[in-house]
């Protein structure tokens, strides 16, 4: 049973330990020392420790103006909690903090607040690792960041669930931004390895039921686990207007959205959207038809590329099953495509997209469907599910498979699926937004065509770096698919690359 506290210590006068590098304020419901916020206000150099030990604290902690203070649980999240008591955000930071602060190891629960249920930074860009963000909600109308609230900052996430927390007023109708997080105003987060589930976003007009950006944001989103999200509006799991993200290597499934955008949603920007598995997704409606229930874009340049788009369903006569365009350009290259109920690719507005070196097979609708005819969508070099290539009543009415609609480039097309060897697969790719996209292995030497100087090492894409090359060290195959920027020798120059399976 968890010991509630909700008296405060007159001061926090006993430390546990001092160390070479801070003190170290120990934390405990049957001490003195019995309030985290007393710690942390007695906390006056960069490296002191609030240790905390296991019970549930009931307090609203402004976080005080100093640097490099770690808030520790000394057991982790399932026994050490603190309870915003709905009295406002559980935890606030607004002093400018940088990574060096650290926040570990505890369940932030029951806050209420306009902006940031559980965690508000506006501005500070702590480290949050290893912590559970249940049950908050950012009741405001609108409301932004059920969980986790970003403005002007550029926290680090890594290892946390966030789940269960609400953005917005359902009753009578406030929208939400971000039922899991929300990034506004230039926020650069790096989302890593979280997993991010069962949080809403209210009312119509709001977006992102996991994760939400706007306001030239470039969130870092890597690695995560985004499922069973929810809102009225549009990025069901994560939802880009302003901002141009990366979007690599998660788990994109089973989000719904009544509106656009089941597993993504984007507006107004150009992310980069890599080797994610983007599954079971939703679009619904309730009176008109759904549109992208994997992704939908709107006036983007978005590069889509790596990723197995399948299986997402569109109800009450949606369009775009896999990926709907209006109004946009994205680069389509080396995804599969497939299964989903409803086309393949659906570009409605005069949308532009190319696709290219795509598996685009098996979808309940036409593989892809353009509906203007101002505009030939570039769709050569893909799989169409049979080596005749796409049926098409007038262009090619032996192929046997799937079929596109008029205004659709689809020859010349891949005779096998990617991957197989001895199909076209290895006629040349184009690069697009300067990217070097490489498969399977990823080879660093002077002669790779990576850059003409030779690289010294690997960096991911929040600046860190992943592995410095040593004199003879070329092949890196251990690397995980993602994407990555070679340094060269001196450090002066970068290279992005998308390294994928």
């Amino acid at each position: 049973m968890s010991i509630n506290v909700r008296f405060r210590a007159a001061a926090a006068a006993v430390v546990f330990s001092t160390i070479a590098y801070g003190t170290v304020f120990y934390v405990h419901p049957e001490s003195t020392l019995n309030c985290i916020q007393d710690c942390l206000d007695s906390c006056c150099s960069t490296g002191d420790t609030v240790l905390v030990g296991a019970g549930t604290y009931y307090e609203n902690i402004f976080w005080p103006d100093c640097q490099g203070i770690k808030l520790i649980g000394e057991y982790g999240p399932d026994t050490t909690i603190i309870d915003g008591d709905s009295a406002g955000s559980v935890i606030t930071c607004a002093t400018g903090l940088d990574a060096t602060t650290v926040i570990s190891g505890f369940t932030i629960t029951n806050g209420y607040a306009e902006a940031g249920g559980g965690i508000r930074c506006d501005p500070s860009s702590p480290t949050i690792f290893h912590c559970a963000i249940l049950d908050n909600w950012a009741i405001a109308n609108p409301g932004y960041g059920g969980g986790i609230y970003c403005r002007r900052s550029s926290p680090i996430l890594v290892d946390d669930t966030i789940a269960n927390n609400s953005a917005g007023n359902i009753n009578p109708g406030g929208a939400g931004f971000g039922g899991g997080i929300a990034c506004l105003d230039s926020s650069v987060p790096v989302v890593y390895r979280n997993t991010i589930t069962d949080n809403g976003a209210g009312g119509p007009g709001g977006a992102g039921g996991g994760i939400y950006c706007d306001g030239h944001s470039a969130a870092r989103i890597v690695g995560n686990t985004i499922a069973s999200n929810g809102l009225f509006g549009s990025g069901g799991g994560i939802h880009c207007s302003s901002s141009d993200c990366v979007i690599d290597s998660n788990v994109i499934r089973e989000n719904v959205v009544l509106g656009a955008g089941g597993g993504i949603g984007v507006a107004d920007c150009s992310p980069i959207i890599t080797n994610n598995l983007i599954t079971q997704n939703v679009g619904m409606w309730l009176t008109v038809g759904s549109a992208g229930a994997g992704i939908a874009l709107s006036r983007s340049t978005a590069l889509i590329s790596g990723n197995t788009i399948t299986l997402n369903q569109l109800q009450t006569e949606g369009v775009g099953g896999g990926i709907y365009c209006a109004e946009a350009s994205p680069t389509i290259d080396s995804c599969t495509i497939s299964d989903n109920e409803g086309e393949g690719v659906y570009c409605a507005g005069g949308a532009d997209p190319e696709v290219h070196y795509s598996d685009i097979t098996g979808n309940k609708g036409l593989a892809v469907l353009n509906e203007s005819p101002t505009v030939v969508v570039d769709a050569e070099y893909n799989w169409w599910g049979d080596s005749t290539g796409p049926f098409h009543p007038g262009s090619n009415p032996s192929g046997r498979g799937d079929t596109v609609s008029d205004y659709v480039d689809f020859e010349p097309w891949l005779d096998a699926p990617v991957g197989i060897v001895g199909g076209p697969r290895e006629k040349a790719r184009r690069q697009v937004l300067s990217s070097t996209i490489v498969r399977n292995v990823l080879v660093l030497h002077s002669a790779s065509g990576v850059g003409r100087e030779a690289p010294s090492g690997l960096l991911d894409i929040s600046g860190r770096t992943v592995m410095s090359l040593q004199p003879g060290e070329n092949d890196i195959r251990h690397v995980a698919p993602g994407v990555y920027f070679v340094r060269q020798e001196g450090g002066n120059s970068t290279t992005k690359v998308v390294l994928q399976r």
